[in-house]
C-alpha cells in the first residue's frame, strides 16, 4: 500500500470513475478495488470531496493551509500570555511574602507602570 496521500485533484477524480463504475450496476467494492483504495477510504472521500470541483478541492487545501497558519500565530501569543501569567503569579507571592500586601501592590503596581510605558 502507498503511504503518499493522494492530492485532491486526484481524489476527485477517483471520485468520478467509481461514480462510472457504479452506474453499471457494479457494486462499492469493485469499483474500489479498482481505483485501489478500501471501501471505507471511499466513504471518507465521499464525504469529504463528494460534491467539489477540482478547482474548489484546490481552494479548499489552500484554505485549510492559512487556517493551520492562523490557528499557530494565534497560539504562540495566547501560549506568551499564560507563560506571563504564571511568571506574574509567582512573583506576586514572592513579593507578598517579603514586604506584606501593601508593598506587593505598591511593587506591582510601579511594574505595571513600567510596562504600559
Amino acid at each position: 500500500m502507498s503511504s503518499k496521500k493522494p492530492k485532491p485533484e486526484e481524489i476527485i477524480g477517483k471520485l468520478r470513475e467509481v461514480a462510472n463504475v457504479l452506474a453499471r450496476r457494479a457494486s462499492t467494492a469493485e469499483a474500489c478495488r479498482r481505483i485501489v483504495v478500501s471501501e471505507q477510504t471511499y466513504y471518507r472521500w465521499r464525504k469529504e470531496y463528494g460534491r467539489l470541483t477540482t478547482d474548489q478541492a484546490g481552494r479548499m487545501e489552500d484554505v485549510e493551509k492559512q487556517n493551520l497558519r492562523l490557528r499557530r500565530a494565534i497560539l504562540d501569543p495566547t501560549l506568551d500570555t499564560l507563560i506571563l501569567q504564571e511568571s506574574f503569579l509567582s512573583v506576586w507571592v514572592w513579593l507578598w511574602g517579603r514586604w506584606g500586601r501593601e508593598g506587593a501592590l505598591a511593587t506591582m503596581g510601579f511594574v505595571r507602570a513600567l510596562m504600559m510605558g
